[in-house]
């Protein structure tokens, strides 16, 4: 019998080795050609990269790619959001003029950061023109802005404001601790949120995408210590506060809260960190840690930092804001001022409604309540504001001069161009104001004034005396 010759021991199992290497030689060597560039005229593809018989390159896009692109060429995408910055800016320039300002303060850096790098992709593109054109956006809106405090009228006036001044250095102080221009709380009282936002400024500076917040708060800083320094021709630049240090001081929370916030977060960040070394030191398996270790340090941070800034501000100043600043502007007994109307003066005004034309014009001291009749009577105030920056000539002159007009003409005439046909007259007001408006106090009220409504210590007339 022919006996079948014998087969090396462990024969099966190498062949089964070297079979599961070939596949696996194949997969690799598939998925090579598959990953090789199409073939192209002129193209000779590498030794052992030749595309198998039959082979075609896929085109197709991964579909979130293709919603990608779609989302960048669709035309609401680029639309929606300047309409909504745009509806936004109008509401705040809507709500204050002055807004048109405060928003340049806090968005220009950000217009700086996006114009210029948006230059220098122009340039390296070959562009020099267009990238000319994007570097000069901000420094032409910045020009035009400092142009229109020293050529515009209304501006103009609003810098004449004869606001106080003060030392540049402790404005800086202020500045920078958050200490209030008004009260009686410590200047230290925030000293823990002033840490918190020098070291969010430091965060956005090594950021790249958060650089233009610490500018827009340095810019913030520098327009209240301007404002609250000394009389100088770069004061003038706060006009569009008045050279308030208060109004200008409310714009350094806006862009200081946001900085505060990533101050906290980048202590909370470095305490997780600390205690993630402490553990590997500690040689505990991060599986053997507990579920949420991780995020307890920065919860005890933030928990702590809130702690301290209650604690160190005096409950967050909550008794200074209610017997000081709330009660300075809404609780009579604590006005800073002398009230511009009493209750019966109010209700005099709320009766005119029955006496006055939707059109008429009144004549008195606002401050005296003669601005009211524009909010509460339905009628048109001809002196509307109480600051003095906003009166123009021809209302400066019946302020000086309105009570001359029994024997003076040029009254008369200014009254009739002006359309005026009432006066209200109250001089139950403090010295000060007869003398800032001697024109409307003392007024001979004896002829050519008829008496149509009183209130406590004012009086509603119809202007007779010039016709």
């Amino acid at each position: 019998m022919r006996r079948r010759p014998r087969r090396a021991r462990g024969g099966r199992r190498q062949g089964g080795a070297a079979a599961g290497l070939g596949c696996v030689a194949a997969r690799h060597a598939r998925r090579t050609v598959a990953a090789a560039p199409p073939t192209v005229p002129g193209h000779q593809p590498a030794p052992g990269l030749q595309p198998a018989p039959g082979f075609r390159p896929s085109t197709r896009v991964r579909p979130s790619t293709e919603r990608r692109r779609a989302a960048r060429t669709r035309p609401a995408a680029r639309v929606l959001p300047l309409l909504a910055a745009g509806a936004a800016v109008a509401g705040v320039v809507g709500a204050q003029p002055a807004g048109a300002a405060v928003l340049a303060v806090l968005l220009l850096p950000l217009l700086a950061q996006v114009t210029w790098a948006a230059a220098a992709r122009l340039r390296r593109a070959g562009r020099p023109l267009d990238a000319a054109a994007a570097a000069l956006v901000v420094p032409l809106a910045a020009a035009a802005l400092v142009l229109a405090v020293y050529t515009v009228p209304q501006l103009r006036a609003m810098a004449a404001f004869p606001a106080p001044g003060g030392d540049a250095g402790e404005a800086l102080v202020h500045g920078l601790t958050f200490a209030t221009t008004v009260g009686w709380t410590s200047p230290w009282a925030n000293a823990v949120v002033a840490v918190a936002v020098l070291l969010g400024a430091v965060v956005a500076v090594r950021t790249a995408r958060a650089r233009w917040l610490a500018a827009a708060w340095l810019l913030t800083l520098a327009v209240f210590v301007l404002a609250a320094g000394p009389e100088t021709p770069l004061r003038a630049l706060t006009g569009f506060w008045y050279k308030s240090a208060d109004r200008t001081f409310a714009m350094l929370p806006t862009v200081a809260a946001v900085l505060g916030a990533l101050g906290v977060v980048a202590v909370a960040e470095a305490a997780v960190r600390l205690a993630r070394r402490a553990g590997a030191a500690a040689g505990t398996p991060r599986h053997a840690r507990p579920a949420g270790a991780g995020g307890r340090p920065a919860v005890a941070v933030v928990g702590v930092i809130l702690l301290a800034a209650l604690v160190t501000s005096g409950g967050f100043r909550n008794g200074e804001r209610e017997q000081g600043w709330t009660a300075w502007a809404f609780q009579p007994e604590d006005l800073i001022h002398y009230p511009y109307a009493t209750d019966g003066e109010v209700a005099m005004l709320r009766s005119l409604d029955d006496v006055l034309p939707a059109d008429a014009v009144v004549l008195g001291d606002p401050r005296g309540g003669a601005a009211f009749v524009q909010a509460v009577a339905g009628a048109v105030a001809y002196l509307p504001h109480v600051s003095p920056s906003s009166w123009d000539p021809e209302q400066r002159f019946l302020i000086e001069r309105f009570g001359d007009l029994h024997h003076d003409p040029g009254v008369c005439a200014a009254v009739v161009d002006a359309g005026i046909e009432y006066f209200y007259a109250d001089d139950s007001g403090p010295a000060d104001w007869a003398a800032q408006a001697p024109g409307l106090h003392g007024v001979d009220t004896s002829t050519g004034f008829e008496l149509l409504a009183e209130g406590d210590t004012a009086r509603l007339y119809r202007l007779t005396a010039c016709g």
